[in-house]
């Protein structure tokens, strides 16, 4: 919406096929017939076409509870239409014409049971370079891959923002600002490129476990390290290395605080202190080390905002 928003700002034409109700062309895009229909539409109404931003977003299921059905329709929307709208509207491509499809920054980093989304948005991005090839000397071709974008416009603030190192949550006139620049003849040298907006997320390096000694206590913190009997097998090599007493893990989003009697540890899950998530409240966990010693655990809830 904002894309098409900035465009019309602009003095353009602005033509939105969308599954959702509302004044535009509405059609799910998955079916080759509704994109013949819309391009038909297109060409008998304006004879031309300057610019295609293919914006879908893809069906996001992973590997447990995908079917074949819902991967096959996650790739229809997110590489199979933006490939055949180009192959629809190519004989009427206006001069200095420039195509700009919207990937993600999960085309280089994933989640958990993201596969349809993930293989959708990485397939456009490969899309975009094989595209800005084949269509050299006719169209500019590029892709965009947005890291976390509020459409909203909510302004995050604590760790929501600080773990951003550009400070904050984007917004979609980040995203919008760039598809007007690649549009634009200040970008006609650039085709074939991925350009990823993300705050700098995608660049910030982590080591993938800490281990720190915390007055008396051995302390071992990873992202992702499962939980007791069922450890991610590099924390249990960690575990076995570093001997912690303490042992912090997430990624989950669900608060746990467990005893280990293998590994003689406590286990601690503190769930999600930020806004973006799939929990219902956001938590925290504290507790007294003294020596050898650790006592006093509270744990916070908040609701999210």
């Amino acid at each position: 919406k904002c894309i098409a928003e900035e465009f019309r700002k602009r003095g353009a034409s602005v033509a939105v096929i969308d599954v959702r109700e509302g004044d535009h062309f509405v059609g799910d895009i998955s079916k080759k017939e509704v994109l013949e229909a819309f391009a038909d539409e297109v060409i008998g109404k304006y004879g031309k076409v300057d610019f295609i931003v293919s914006n879908a977003l893809p069906l996001m299921k992973g590997l447990d509870e995908c079917t074949w059905e819902e991967f096959q329709y996650a790739l229809a929307v997110g590489v199979t239409a933006p490939f055949y709208l180009v192959k629809l509207l190519a004989p009427y491509l206006a001069e200095g014409a420039s195509i700009v499809n919207i990937s993600s920054s999960r085309d280089r980093m994933s989640q958990p049971q993201t596969e349809s989304y993930t293989a959708a948005k990485g397939g456009i991005a490969a899309l975009t370079h094989a595209l800005a090839v084949t269509l050299r000397g006719k169209a500019r071709v590029n892709s965009i891959s947005p890291g976390w974008i509020d459409t909203n416009y909510k302004e995050y603030e604590g760790a929501d923002a600080v773990q951003q190192p550009a400070g904050r949550v984007g917004n979609p006139m980040d995203i919008a600002n760039m598809v007007m620049f690649l549009c634009s003849d200040k970008a006609g040298f650039i085709t074939g490129e991925n350009i990823c907006i993300d705050g700098g997320m995608t660049r910030r390096v982590y080591p993938a476990f800490q281990a720190f000694e915390c007055e008396r206590v051995q302390v071992l913190m990873t992202h992702i390290g499962g939980y007791p009997r069922h450890y991610d097998p590099r924390a249990v090599q960690k575990i076995q290395s570093v001997h912690p007493k303490l042992f912090i893990a997430g990624h989950s989003h669900i608060l746990k605080v467990i005893y280990d009697p293998v590994y003689d540890l406590l286990h601690v899950n503190p769930g999600a202190a930020g806004e973006f998530g799939f929990h219902k409240v956001r938590t925290a966990v504290r507790l007294t080390i003294d020596g050898a010693e650790m006592r006093d655990m509270e744990v916070g809830e908040w609701p999210r905002s």
